[in-house]
Parts: structure tokens; sequence; C-alpha cells
């Protein structure tokens, strides 16, 4: 993105001019650049021209190197020609400028008057407050990208990118982490009998209570529609299987309320686990299928994976 230097203007970056006639004692100038703090540079001025500029690193060779500066002019120690960049040129053009001529500042002109100086200090400035600014609104952006935005919570996107680092951990690290997929009973009934609006509300609510059942590092996932995710990292079986029943009774005790309408909620959850040795699609696939068996054996309960599979054994 190119940036002109009429924007620095607008940030206060392009100093005012304070000129200086050509002749004067550096003493006098001294003094005269000491008068106000917030300059960086003095232009000398020769025949209404600028001949030169002066700042703070000229000044210091002269008092600091014990150079005799009683005699001494401006002329002597100003940097020279001076060296401009019109108002219409960029940023880059004026960083580029200064990295190669090893300057500590730019004259700015426009319309071939000269109406500013852009020091070196003050384009870092510039450009560290900039890259602040990029960085933290590129966060923001990427939040944006991995949020659902009815409800807040992350997405499916962020999902799969979490779980494939949670796989690694575990791989790394050993353990079971807990994969619970919920769903909202009912939903659709709750859409047609109390409103669309209304069921926001109940995705929102539901979301809210999931999110501040799990906290970090545990991750509450609005999968799609009315069915959450919950990836609770160093989780075994039957912990798992503890916890989702407590949130499973929180929502069916919630009194979720609606214009004056109260609501009774519940929800379905499907429980799988997580491991270094077991793909994640099939990790999923386990969760998903657990939550049918939920669903299908009467709704507003919980059942893990390693249930199904014990009844098929038994069965066997």
């Amino acid at each position: 993105m190119v940036q002109p230097l009429n924007s620095l203007k607008q940030k206060l970056i392009l100093r005012k001019i304070r000129t200086i006639p050509s002749g004067t004692s550096v003493q006098q100038a001294a003094l005269l650049f000491h008068q106000d703090g917030e300059d960086d540079s003095l232009v000398v001025v020769k025949d209404g021209k600028a001949a030169g500029v002066v700042n703070r690193s000229h000044f210091a060779r002269v008092f600091f190197n014990g150079k005799d500066h009683a005699s001494m002019t401006i002329d002597e120690i100003m940097s020279s020609p001076v060296v401009t960049l019109p108002l219409e040129a960029s940023i880059e053009e004026a960083m580029e400028l200064i990295k190669n001529k090893n300057l500590r500042e730019i004259c700015v002109t426009h319309q071939g008057r000269l109406i500013g100086v852009l020091t070196l200090s003050l384009l870092m400035n510039y450009i560290q407050s900039l890259y602040g600014y990029l960085k933290q609104r590129n966060q923001e952006l990427q939040l944006q990208v991995y949020r659902d935005p009815l409800t807040g919570l992350f997405n499916k996107r962020y999902f799969f990118q979490r779980i494939k680092e949670e796989a690694f951990r575990l791989i790394k690290f050993g353990g079971t982490s807990a994969l619970l997929f919920i769903d909202v009973d009912f939903f659709k009934q709750i859409n047609d009998t109390y409103s669309h609006p209304a069921g926001d509300y109940i995705l929102r609510k539901v979301g809210d209570l999931f999110d501040h059942y799990t906290r970090p590092p545990g991750l509450t996932v609005r999968y799609g529609g009315e069915e959450f995710v919950l990836m609770i990292p160093s989780c075994p079986p039957l912990q798992a299987t503890y916890f989702a029943n407590k949130i499973r009774v929180a929502v069916m005790e919630y009194p979720f309320r609606f214009r004056s309408q109260l609501i009774r909620v519940t929800i379905s959850v499907g429980i799988a686990s997580l491991s270094g040795t077991s793909p994640i699609k099939e990790v999923i696939d386990r969760a998903d299928k657990a939550l049918y068996e939920a669903k299908r054996t009467g709704r507003n309960r919980t059942f893990h994976w390693n249930n199904i599979t014990a009844n098929r054994q038994e069965k066997g």
C-alpha cells in the first residue's frame, strides 16, 4: 500500500519550517535550535532559498568534539545541498531516499515552495505506529475470519485448525482429549413456535453457557446451525461423560426467556476421545455417530462412542 507524504501532514509528522539566515554564528543557531525542543532541524536560508539543513548531530559534532566554534557560522556545519521531495511523493520514496543518501531529514515542497521538514526520527515513529496499527488490525481480521457472527464463538474453520494442533500435542505428550458434539433438541420447533429471533437468542445463550463451562484451554465452537462442538484437552472418557452431563443439566435447568416467554431447551451430546493414535476424521465421525445415538434414543442425553462399541461387543 503506497502512502503519499500528504498523509503524514494529517498525522502531524511534517514539521513546520524553522529557518535561520545564512551567516548566523553557530552559538546563535544553537540557542535558536533549543528554543523549541520539538524541532529536530533548522533550514538555512540564503538569498531567499534553502541552502542547507542543520540538526542535533551537527551541533553535537561541534560542541562535543572540542572544535573551536566561537567564530564558526552555521554554513560551515550544515548539510548541503538541501534534499527535497514533493508533497505528492510516497512514504516509500522518502524512506528510500533517506536510506540511500544516509540523511536525517528531507525538505518537503509543494508547488515549488518549501512547506515542511520530514526528519528520520519522525518518519521512524510514524512507521512504528503504522506497524502497530496494522498488526492489531490483522489480529482483528483473523478473529473475524475465525468467529461465528451470531454467537461470537469460534467457527468450524478454526476448529479444524485447533484439533490438528491438539492431535500433535497428544502425539508428543500422550493422553486423551474429549470431543463433544452437541445438538439443540427440536430447534426447528423453537423457530416455528417462538420465531427465528427467538431461535437466534437460544443459540447465543446456549453458546454462552458452553463457553462458561468450557474455559481455556478448552474450545467452544459453533459448528453450524444448531450444532456445537466442545474440545476439552486432557480429558479421559469418564471425566468427559461427567462434564457432558453437567452442561446438559445446566441447559435443561436454565430459564431461557425471550420477550417474556419461557422456552424450555434441552441438548443431546455425543462424545468421542481424541488421542495421538486416532485419525482426526475418524474421531469426528465417532462423535457424530454418538450424537446420533443420543438423539435416536430419546434426546436430552449424552452418549459416548465407547458405549456404542461396548454394546456391539456384548451383542456379538
